[in-house]
């Protein structure tokens, strides 16, 4: 739509989500569709260089592209150039580190820990509740953990 409104506008897209590798991807009922939605951006960057390469290996099983080596960024399609290459984006880690020390996140610290009985170790994860986030990974950790007898569940809170 954007690409309609203004054909000279210059579009980059941050795609946030992983990018299936292409045996999966090709089972998808609109893959063509989304493929093409996808080429229209000028840029379009993903977390990973694994998710922007299963992307470019999608292509030329879906669209006719002008482009002999699909591990290259540029995709040539429909008379346009769009570039799909990797920039994975993280947190302000300097940030987070600096405010890790303040007497007000100590407090809340100490709260966290009043709400479940002053466990000797806190496990916590911060983040939406995603599949793609781990969680579920996170859960079997700890379940391995206790059934190696490496942490207790009496002293330890996992949130």
């Amino acid at each position: 739509m954007l690409r309609q409104a203004a054909p000279d506008m210059r579009i980059g897209f941050f795609f946030h989500n992983p990018f299936r590798a292409r045996e999966i991807f090709l089972r998808l009922p609109w893959r063509t569709q989304i493929v093409r939605a996808l080429l229209a951006p000028d840029l379009i960057v993903f977390q990973t260089e694994v998710m922007a390469h299963n992307f470019r290996h999608v292509v030329p099983r879906l669209v006719d592209f002008d482009v002999s080596d699909p591990s290259d960024e540029a995709i040539v399609w429909a008379g346009r150039t769009t570039i799909a290459k990797p920039h994975p984006i993280g947190i302000d880690y300097e940030r987070f580190a600096a405010a890790s020390w303040t007497d007000e996140t100590e407090a809340d610290g100490e709260a966290l820990r009043d709400t479940f009985n002053q466990p000797k170790k806190v496990l916590l994860g911060v983040d939406r509740l995603a599949y793609t986030k781990g969680i579920a990974r996170r859960l079997l950790a700890y379940f391995e953990l206790l059934a190696e007898g490496r942490i207790d569940a009496k002293e330890t809170a996992f949130i």
